[in-house]
This record gives structure tokens, C-alpha cells and sequence, in this order.
């Protein structure tokens, strides 16, 4: 088509105005592909987040802006990781404590469903199993003396923790 029109001026016109149009469409790509990389990389990570898998970092590109949004990404990502590992470790050395623990340790849910119930407080609920019943009529932050069969005497208290984000009695 622009043969036609500049057929009657120049046969350079015409090609002038061929190279301006492939330099154009050159041009567009570019900025293009410059404007959806950011968005692909904050789609790609956005996903890794809801997949919880904090083991994606991004690797610079070389352009300013791009690399200022990966260094953020990276840094959060970082965070997380941190932040996931403290967690677990302090998880797995409660897990620990509670497991050797001297003391009888019941654990219920924020339902008031048995959650985990450690080796002492296994053999004590095997001999006295009236023992959960008074624990759960008890108010959360209180304690009271038990005396079963005359013999044993027994301080139940139950309390409130934050565990892996969850509330536990």
C-alpha cells in the first residue's frame, strides 16, 4: 500500500517509510515485552507465595525497575523462610519438652478435642480416666486440687498457647 502512495514520489520514500514501519514494530515489541516482564515475574510469584513454596528467588535482569521489584521479592522471600524455619524449630522443641516432660500435658484443640496427650498424662488418664472429664469442666486459666480414691491427689490447671499459629488449651 505504501508503494502506491509514495509510487509517484520515490521509489527512497517508499523505502524509507518500509524501514520507519519494521523499525516501529521493532520498537513496539520491545517496549512490550519490557512492560509484561514485571507482570510475569509478580505472577510467578505471587503463585510460588499461595503454593508456599519459599524456595523461588528471582535473578536480577538488568533493568532498574525490574531489579528494584526482585530485590523486594528476594528479600521478602528470605523473611519467610526465616521466619517458617523459627517457627518449626520452636514446634519441634515444644513437640520435645512436651514429650519428656515430668509433668501429665493434654493438649486440646480450640474445640476442646483431644489434641496430643503426652506419656504422663497417658499412664495417669489410663489409671483415672474421670481425670479429662474434670480438666475439661474446669474455666481456662484456673487450677483445682483433685483427690482420686483417697489416695491421689492431683493440681489440674489449664491455660492457653499459641502453637504453629493455633490456639491450644
Amino acid at each position: 500500500m505504501s508503494y502506491f502512495i509514495f509510487k509517484q514520489y520515490n521509489i527512497v520514500f517508499f523505502m524509507v517509510a518500509e524501514v520507519v514501519i519494521i523499525i516501529s514494530i521493532v520498537i513496539a515489541i520491545s517496549l512490550y515485552q519490557q512492560l509484561i516482564r514485571p507482570l510475569t515475574y509478580l505472577k510467578q510469584g505471587v503463585n510460588a507465595i499461595k503454593d508456599q513454596d519459599f524456595n523461588v528467588k528471582f535473578l536480577p535482569t538488568g533493568k532498574g525497575e525490574v531489579d528494584e521489584l526482585v530485590d523486594v521479592y528476594n528479600k521478602m522471600i528470605d523473611a519467610l523462610r526465616e521466619e517458617r524455619r523459627t517457627q518449626q524449630e520452636q514446634h519441634f522443641f515444644l513437640e520435645k519438652l512436651i514429650q519428656t516432660s515430668p509433668t501429665g500435658i493434654i493438649i486440646l484443640d480450640y474445640d476442646g478435642a483431644l489434641k496430643q496427650v503426652n506419656p504422663k498424662a497417658k499412664a495417669k488418664l489410663d489409671a483415672h480416666p474421670d481425670v479429662f472429664e474434670q480438666l475439661t469442666a474446669i474455666q481456662t486459666g484456673s487450677s483445682k486440687i483433685l483427690k482420686i480414691d483417697g489416695l491421689h491427689t492431683y493440681k489440674i490447671q489449664k491455660s492457653r498457647f499459641m502453637d504453629m499459629g493455633f490456639e491450644r488449651v
